[in-house]
């Protein structure tokens, strides 16, 4: 996203194009070389299908990049690669931090997925009993004509 020109993030935000576009513009020739490299390496290690790839993979990028010079990557400067790659820091407490916020988000994930599926079972129960309860007044109301033309036959 950071090297993108602000037209391709527009459309790469809402939808309109994915992230393995041939569409994207960026902002130099060398940026946009790296990342079709990095794009075409990870789709012969991961496979064609996107949603399959992980976030990122740092070491690669890195070999897409030229590897590091002076400490930086390309594309990432100065920063932590495995941070600008995949969105995870790579350093001590902030990594544990982020594992820790995941794991709860899985957990959080897991409860409100628990919570619909027995939301979704208590509505079809209610589903159930009512169509249940329709039919057992369909069923008396059914019984109180015929007695009704039974004991009144004129009406």
């Amino acid at each position: 996203m950071t090297h993108l020109k602000a037209s391709s993030k527009l459309r790469l935000v809402s939808g309109e194009e994915s992230s393995g576009s041939q569409n994207l513009e960026f902002v130099t020739p060398k940026v946009q070389k790296v990342y079709e490299t990095y794009h075409n390496v990870m789709k012969d290690k991961y496979g064609d299908d996107l949603t399959l790839h992980p976030l990122g993979d740092v070491g690669l990028w890195e070999q897409c990049a030229g590897g590091r010079k002076k400490g930086r990557v390309f594309g990432v400067g100065n920063s932590d690669p495995s941070f600008a790659v995949t969105g995870t820091p790579n350093c001590g407490m902030f990594s544990m931090d982020y594992a820790r916020s995941q794991q709860e988000i899985r957990d959080l994930q897991t409860r409100l997925d628990e919570s619909e599926a027995r939301h979704q079972q208590e509505l079809e129960q209610f589903r159930k009993e009512r169509e249940e309860s329709k039919a057992r007044q369909e069923t008396m109301e059914k019984r109180m004509e015929e007695l009704l033309s039974k004991f009144m036959p004129n009406n």
